[in-house]
């Protein structure tokens, strides 16, 4: 029996989480500052300094991470329909088919493709692309 690996997905409440996590840190950070300020162990104006560079790289990163989140995927079966590759293995239904400098396993959809042959992505099944030849008019 086939097992599928669960789909890993970034949701908005993990971001979330990551960035409350990264205002604990921040938090944290600033609360030792101010004891080593308290303890005459730091001026005030390197208390001033270390904890503005700590606010600005901390949403830096927060905006970052959220423009992560926000990017389409760059690559998966939404991005490789339609994409132009070369035969590289002769598609006897099956072969291999370079694509965007990456080698993937394919299913020709009308049979038999010979190798160095130009193919359009149709559709994806598991790992296996599944491609047309493009006839040269």
């Amino acid at each position: 029996m086939k097992q599928r690996k669960k789909k890993q997905t970034i949701t908005k409440e993990s971001i979330i989480a990551l960035i409350d996590e990264i205002g604990i840190i921040v938090a944290a950070i600033l609360i030792v500052l101010y004891m080593l300020y308290r303890e005459n162990l730091l001026s005030i104006e390197n208390l001033l300094i270390i904890a503005s560079i700590t606010i600005l790289a901390s949403i830096f990163v927060s905006y970052k991470i959220i423009e992560t989140y926000r990017k389409p995927p760059a690559i998966g079966e939404e991005e490789l329909i339609g994409k132009k590759g070369l035969v590289i293995e002769d598609l006897d239904p099956e072969g291999k088919i370079l694509i965007e400098g990456e080698i993937w396993r394919a299913r020709s959809i009308s049979g038999h493709i010979r190798a160095n042959k130009e193919v359009i992505v149709r559709g994806v099944e598991g790992l296996t692309l599944i491609v047309e030849e493009i006839q040269n008019e």
